[in-house]
């Protein structure tokens, strides 16, 4: 989904809130972390001189960088997509739930992450997910304020919410339920793309799950992720789905 919807329905939904306006700054900049990590410069993409030159004159679309993996490496779960085509749906879903806890206990303020460790080299629930790579968790959260990551994390679970029930993401059948998950790899970028917003017969149901998600971090609960993470008994393999 495009940042500017994440934000849109992000900003709708802390409406019915009362946090203080730093802490909703920080769950909107969040609600955009999945898609550029360390380039988001809190919030302002490419519009700030700082953030063009780290884009341009660094290597982002190499494999040892965050911004890199989270479009088309092993951290493509951030997006509710699967991290490579033919993957069974069982692992993505796996991903999703470790995502899910690791910001969920961030956000409730149960978990404080060290912001310059090498995630990699950590003992966290997702470290296993980076391999050797040396990404460290101000990479993800593009902060290095505890804060900040803190709040940024519940935007980040709002993300991969909106995500979930965008039609380019994922397939689902009349029950809800997770047919497929799709590989961004292997679609066309002009059909995912026409189809990354949240159609109006599901936003109903988006703003509930947004609701519920924020409620309970702010009651120091987990989300339940079954709404919108249950398989169908009949899932299938990821690929590129009606959109490669």
């Amino acid at each position: 989904m495009l940042p500017k919807y994440h934000q849109q329905y992000t900003k709708e939904i802390l409406k019915e809130f009362r946090l203080s306006k730093e802490k909703k700054k920080q769950i909107i900049i969040g609600s955009i972390v999945n898609d550029y990590c360390e380039l988001t410069n809190d919030g302002n993409i490419f519009n700030i001189k700082d953030t063009s030159t780290l884009f341009f004159n660094k290597d982002m679309l190499a494999g040892n960088s965050a911004f890199y993996q989270s479009h088309f490496g092993y951290l493509t779960s951030l997006h509710f997509m699967s991290k490579k085509e033919g993957e069974p749906a069982s692992i993505t879903a796996d991903e999703l739930k470790m995502w899910f806890k690791f910001l969920n206990n961030v956000a409730a303020g149960r978990l404080t992450v060290p912001a310059n460790t090498v995630i990699a080299n950590d003992e966290g629930i997702i470290s296993n997910m980076f391999g050797k790579d040396k990404i460290e968790y101000k990479m993800i959260f593009d902060t290095d304020s505890s804060e900040e990551i803190r709040y940024r994390s519940l935007g980040m679970m709002l993300h991969l919410i909106q995500d979930a029930l965008t039609p380019s993401h994922c397939q689902r059948n009349d029950k809800n339920e997770i047919v497929q998950f799709y590989y961004y790899g292997a679609q066309d970028s002009k059909k995912h793309r026409k189809a990354d917003d949240i159609p109006a017969d599901r936003k109903e149901f988006l703003f509930e799950q947004c609701r519920e998600c924020i409620e309970s971090v702010l009651k120091s609960k987990l989300y339940h992720t079954k709404p919108i993470l249950t398989l169908s008994k009949n899932t299938q393999v990821s690929s590129g789905g009606e959109f490669a």
